[in-house]
């Protein structure tokens, strides 16, 4: 496992070897150290932590979580896209696009030209420009972890550290890749890290968000995170570094499951249903059957049905080729695949990103956020938008999100964006 271009190679063997707690502790002071500097230009550390719902470090007290809100600007609620799943959500931090751009419609779906996506790492099924080639246009060198649509050249272009397929690590494995990265010499240390944590995901979908399993994942990133900010303020440039915290969605408790598919196949229509959750996009083998199946389906309680070629506007989800004949929306907690006993879950998400439940975090630290700030809500959308003010780059022309008013610290001398 490498990280990067032929010229800035971190090997897995100096990086992620594998270590206990006690051991972690001992090992983050002697990374690479960087040498003294101070520099104007902002670092940015995005940190993703999969399935950490908007209430969740309320849970614990005297740690990161607590820390960064102290310290920073908090969001009561980051709203994800729809759907609210990894995949999309993540293409949509990564760029300030709905799905409706970037055409990450979820984890698994079809393409009428290109076939099958189905957790792809080739970034070429994404349809905006990402924040780490948004950097690097830019003279900002760049890092990327795990990320959706990260393992290689997008339209030419790569961060200069990278992994050429997706890694499981544990969620301190990649913390501590993180700081060995920021203790680079400031000729290649990266200015801008984005990294993907497992969190709370998997304990939530096992044992449903209100489960002992959710609790114990959040007290140990609660933990996680508080090493992180205290190693990163004893870097030599940490006045200059800058943290953003997020996570793609919520989850919500399973409440049961509807059958689309067995309603499909008893009025005899055939077809391909890709689900995750509470949504699935619907691929028919004859066309012509599409009102058929959709007066059908819409006789299931409280699932909604949409013509792929006519959804919604507020979905922001209508992507020619990929959204499928049918978009199939079901009410909170039920999901459209039904689980045998090894798939049965208490935790479901993948629903509309403006359901409470779905809701992710949002914490900014770091000089150029207002220390104690508290925001109602912030969408997923503009996080692309934040990173790049915060960075001091340009976004790109087809980003849809911008920066909330009263997030930042005004720092006109550094900040080439216009004022919105």
């Amino acid at each position: 496992m490498y990280f990067g271009e032929p010229r800035r190679r971190l090997g897995r063997a100096s990086i992620l070897r594998p270590l206990g707690l006690v051991a972690l502790l001992l090992f983050f002071p002697s990374v690479i150290t960087a040498t003294a500097e101070s520099s104007r230009e902002a670092t940015l550390v995005v940190l993703s932590l999969d399935g950490v719902r908007y209430d969740y470090p309320d849970r614990v007290r005297g740690g990161g979580f607590e820390r960064l809100e102290r310290e920073g600007v908090r969001a009561e609620r980051l709203i994800p896209p729809f759907p609210a799943s990894t995949f999309p959500a993540h293409a949509t931090l990564a760029t300030g696009c709905y799905p409706e751009r970037h055409g990450i419609l979820n984890s698994h779906f079809l393409d009428s030209s290109r076939g099958e996506f189905e957790r792809s790492e080739d970034p070429s099924w994404l349809g905006c420009e990402p924040i780490w080639i948004t950097a690097q246009r830019q003279g900002a060198s760049s890092a990327v972890l795990n990320w959706v649509a990260s393992y290689g050249k997008w339209r030419g272009l790569e961060a200069d550290f990278h992994d050429k397929k997706f890694h499981s690590l544990r969620d301190w494995e990649a913390i501590r890749l993180i700081l060995g990265w920021l203790r680079l010499p400031a000729t290649t240390r990266p200015r801008l890290v984005t990294a993907y944590l497992s969190a709370a995901d998997h304990a939530g979908h096992e044992g449903g968000p209100r489960s002992e399993a959710v609790n114990r994942r959040i007290r140990s990133l609660d933990a996680l995170l508080g090493l992180f900010l205290r190693e990163v303020q004893a870097l030599p440039f940490s006045e200059s570094i800058q943290v953003i915290v997020v996570a793609d969605h919520g989850m919500t408790s399973r409440k049961g499951w509807l059958d689309p598919e067995r309603v499909l196949r008893e009025n005899r229509i055939p077809h391909r249903m890709l689900a995750s959750g509470g949504a699935a996009n619907l691929y028919l083998s004859r066309p012509e059957d599409r009102m058929r199946a959709l007066l059908a389906l819409r006789a299931l309680p409280g699932l909604e049905v949409f013509p792929g070629d006519r959804l919604p506007e507020e979905l922001h989800y209508a992507f020619p080729g990929r959204a499928g004949d049918l978009v199939l929306v079901a009410p909170l907690g039920l999901e459209l695949t039904r689980p045998t006993d090894a798939t049965a879950a208490e935790g479901v998400h993948g629903y509309r990103g403006g359901e409470k439940e779905m809701g992710g975090i949002f914490f900014g630290w770091g000089s150029r956020f207002r220390r104690g700030r508290r925001l109602a809500a912030l969408r997923a959308i503009d996080v692309y938008s934040v990173a790049c003010a915060v960075l001091g780059i340009r976004p790109s022309q087809g980003t849809q999100g911008q920066v909330p008013a009263g997030l930042l610290n005004p720092d006109p001398a550094r900040d080439p964006l216009p004022r919105r």
